[in-house]
């Protein structure tokens, strides 16, 4: 479907809204996080949500995110659930979204898929502590193999080249259906985990599940607030330096051709549930 500027306005005013309950959950009960990926760029240049993205990345600490896994469908107004695959274990993702269930966000392939759930959302990741970089490359490979896996439970919706779908087809489908969501991510997150066997790591691993940057512990453990779409949030007080980690040159803008979404997408919907989607993709209605 087409995402022209007055749905990415209201996609954008969701996410906000979430944003919100997410911020007030983790003040209220201490848990520490910050903005990052695109929507920490956003807040440094934009002040607010870059005018072409579509999703909202924040991250915390493992152990304030653990926390927050713990208790958040526990405390969450009605209308939101935390989907993991500690809370659902037939989630596809390794790391937890915050969801709106009364939205709508169906991507190719899961249409019928009623066993997760598939509103508007916000990304929460980790922050990992690192012990030994030189252990990093080896995780990072195992981590690709199960990210694989992950990836290609669903060959229906992939957006590869035909040959490249019967290679995952045989390589990759059998493995992960045998095997299911809730132990593949599993594996991947004990594996993350597994690079601080200290608890006294000098580096951070966050965001990247393919594990091509580390950054200097003081960047997760020290905060700030950053204005965001009017509003205040959390952020990491070495953001220029977390942000120059990233993108190099963040504060110039990318060339009009890269300014695009880049989430796929099937259905979305800000004011209807996806179950009343997937109810009428499972009766073939139009």
């Amino acid at each position: 479907m087409e995402i022209n500027d007055t749905l990415l306005k209201d996609i954008h005013n969701k996410q906000l809204n979430i944003l919100l309950v997410f911020d007030k959950i983790c003040r209220e009960n201490g848990f520490k996080y910050s903005l990052s990926s695109g929507t920490l760029l956003g807040a440094v240049r934009h002040k607010g949500f870059i005018p072409w993205d579509d999703d909202v990345d924040v991250v915390m600490p493992r152990e304030d995110y653990e926390q927050f896994i713990s208790v958040a469908n526990k405390i969450l107004p009605e209308g939101y659930f935390l989907e993991h695959f500690k809370t659902n274990k037939n989630t596809c993702d390794l790391y937890a979204r915050l969801i709106d269930v009364n939205t709508t966000w169906i991507n190719p392939g899961f249409e019928k898929n009623d066993k997760i759930n598939q509103g508007i959302f916000i990304d929460i990741f980790t922050a990992d502590k690192v012990d030994d970089i030189k252990q990093v490359p080896k995780i990072a490979k195992k981590i690709r193999f199960y990210w694989h896996l992950d990836n290609n439970y669903y060959l229906k919706g992939v957006q590869k080249p035909l040959i490249k779908k019967i290679a995952c087809a045989i390589l990759y489908t059998p493995w992960a259906r045998m095997l299911g969501f809730e132990k593949i991510n599993t594996k991947m997150d004990n594996l993350l985990q597994s690079l601080n066997k200290t608890g006294n790591g000098e580096y951070y691993l966050a965001d990247d599940l393919k594990v091509k940057k580390v950054f200097p512990k003081r960047i997760f453990e020290e905060y700030t607030e950053l204005p965001f779409e009017g509003y205040k949030f959390m952020a990491t007080k070495y953001y220029d330096e977390y942000l120059t980690i990233q993108y190099n040159d963040y504060m110039t803008l990318p060339p009009v051709e890269e300014r695009s979404f880049h989430h796929p997408y099937k259905v979305i919907d800000c004011n209807k549930p996806f179950k009343f989607y997937i109810d009428k993709f499972k009766n073939n209605k139009k």
